[in-house]
């Protein structure tokens, strides 16, 4: 068969049968003796993405990737011949395969013996290579003194052997015992990774000692994003591309006999491929010592709970806040930050974390303009950021959904999305126990609801506020012939707080959003923007909204937990997610079933 031919008809396969969605592990089968590349940083390790500049194959492209691309992302003589990291030795020498004769179809046997990075010049120290590998970091990532002083202790806390799902995302959960024979500070965690194709976290949470954690000591069990109620106190965050954290030397996290005595541990698995055959047993390892710091460390989760990105767009920003009241109510004294951690997924592009004081900005905790979900970054403060009674956090994501043909949610699967911070703080007393959480829902302050008593998984409400509703759902929520009717009254667009003013093209998209949902309920709107959104308004239709949904879908807590007597509290179903939740009321906050 003519070569040229079989170049081209393994082209095509690839295109057909081998999506970009696929990700980079499926790339590897279109590349000679993929499985040979080894670190040059430590031969013993693989170099697992060899198109990327991180070995486990996330973030950015190394150059051998780059043109690995720009040739169909195929094995063809033209990348065979091509040297991508200029070391001088061809693409197709450095993987075995000198004559370019391999393909993904014919499968010639290879030499194996003498294959190198075709993405990283080599020798590393050389002449013609010190320049090269400008972005090659051979060091130790994760840097931390203290876990190698003679008094520091660790324990390990891992799963055992667990058959991942075969499901996109699945979460589970432990919870773990800390150590009772002392008063102790956890000072560094670092992650014990089995199986880090499916990872995608690891946290630490404390037990409040005053609740009783609903499942048993060691035993693990598939949970939910948060977790148990007894079990809300996050210690520690381990997320993809980080390597561990090493607390601030005036701070730690106290366990032991005057601190948390359980824990919690919880790892996100992302089975993309829903392969059958996924295990994994991974874990972290945390290091506490008797020698006791100045104060005691918290983290403070931040950002926003309600996301709607529109598909197709190249630049789309939403905004969350810790809004001053919130940091007047929750913070008894100034904070210090020493660490500060971005997180979205894969839409995400850039995120800031910025505090301010009276609206005029203070203090960049972050500002990362190429934010990579797969090498976040970690903002470390020597000299602590000080956050005062008052302040108000503002947290900017802004994405990228070029890729997407639908809405975009706020969710924790990997097609979801997040928009939240990280930040370590002391001291941790400065923020009341089960208040570390402060983040919006659009531009609501949830810690109102909170500080009054709503919780976020249960809804409760007398029996006098349930008869005052019903007439409301006997003439909406049960007529079905005002399921499809909508109010046509003035909407006001959320606001653009931001800043900068919003630009036309912010204005746009944001429009695009609402008339997407609007045209659910078949109906046409007058928009207008305005920078005062009427929260108590959107709040009245959140509560109308999730009575209504209770009343339909929620059953009373007694019979499903015996022991719980509270009969005003309902049980939402546990097979709706937090995004399924925010969809079933975009699509029907326009409608009167669920209006003020």
């Amino acid at each position: 068969m003519d070569r040229a031919f079989v170049w081209m008809l393994s082209a095509v396969i690839v295109y057909c049968f081998l999506s970009p969605a696929s990700g980079w592990k499926s790339l590897l089968q279109r590349i000679p003796n993929a499985d040979y590349v080894t670190n040059p940083c430590d031969p013993a390790q693989p170099w697992e993405g060899i198109g990327h500049e991180n070995p486990a194959g996330y973030g950015a492209r190394n150059q051998f990737g780059i043109d690995f691309k720009k040739h169909g992302m195929a094995w063809n003589p033209s990348i065979c011949a091509t040297d991508s990291d200029g070391d001088g030795r061809t693409n197709g020498e450095e993987l075995g395969d000198k004559d370019c004769t391999w393909s993904p179809i014919n499968n010639v046997t290879l030499a194996t013996a003498g294959v190198t990075h075709p993405g990283i010049c080599e020798p590393l120290g050389s002449d013609i290579c010190k320049n090269r590998n400008y972005w090659l970091n051979c060091a130790p990532d994760f840097k931390c003194d203290v876990i190698n002083e003679s008094d520091t202790r660790n324990m390990t806390v891992r799963f055992p052997k667990l058959a991942v799902p075969v499901k996109a995302t699945t979460h589970y959960c432990m919870i773990f015992q800390f150590p009772q024979d002392g008063d102790f500070h956890m000072v560094a965690t670092q992650p014990l990774l089995d199986n880090k194709k499916v990872m995608h976290h690891i946290l630490f949470f404390g037990c409040a000692e005053d609740q009783q954690p609903a499942h048993e000591v060691g035993v693990p069990y598939e949970c939910e994003l948060n977790f148990d109620r007894a079990c809300r106190e996050q210690l520690s965050v381990w997320l993809l591309g980080t390597q561990g954290q090493c607390v601030h030397e005036h701070a730690g996290f106290r366990i032991g006999q005057r601190g948390y005595k359980l824990g919690g541990i919880q790892v996100h698995w992302e089975n993309v491929h829903l392969l059958p055959t996924e295990t994994d047993s991974s874990g972290m390892t945390f290091f506490y010592t008797e020698r006791l710091r100045e104060n005691d460390a918290g983290i403070l989760f931040v950002g926003q709970n309600y996301l709607t990105i529109p598909p197709s767009l190249p630049r789309f920003t939403e905004m969350g806040k810790c809004h001053s009241e919130c940091t007047r109510r929750k913070f008894s004294e100034a904070i210090n930050v020493t660490y500060a951690l971005n997180h979205m997924h894969y839409l995400g592009r850039e995120m800031s974390v910025r505090v301010y004081r009276s609206d005029q900005l203070v203090s960049k905790l972050t500002d990362e303009h190429d934010y990579q979900f797969d090498t976040p970054h970690l903002y470390s403060y020597n000299e602590p950021v000080r956050i005062q009674p008052g302040d108000e956090i503002r947290i900017t994501c802004v994405y990228d959904s070029m890729s997407r043909d639908n809405i975009t949610h706020a969710g924790s699967g990997y097609q979801d999305e997040m928009c939240f911070g990280f930040l370590t703080y002391y001291p941790k007393q400065a923020i009341s126990e089960g208040s570390s959480s402060c983040v919006s829902w659009k531009d609501i302050p949830l810690c109102l609801m909170e500080l009054e008593g709503s919780g976020a998984s249960e809804i409760e409400f007398s029996q006098s506020d349930s008869e005052n509703d019903s007439s409301h759902e006997s003439n909406s929520v049960n007529d079905e012939s005002d399921d499809d009717e909508c109010n046509t009254e003035t909407v006001q667009c959320e606001s653009f707080d931001h800043d900068l003013e919003p630009s036309e093209d912010d204005l746009r998209q944001r429009k695009k959003t609402d008339d997407f949902f609007a045209q659910t309920c078949k109906c046409k709107k007058n928009y207008m923007t305005n920078h005062a959104v009427k929260l108590w308004m959107e709040r009245e239709n959140i509560i109308k909204f999730l009575i209504c949904y209770a009343s339909d879908n929620a059953m009373p807590l007694p019979g499903r937990l015996p022991n719980y007597r509270n009969s005003k509290v309902l049980l939402l179903p546990s097979d709706k997610s937090q995004a399924d939740i925010h969809v079933e009321y975009e699509k029907n906050r326009w409608c009167k079933k669920y209006k003020s």
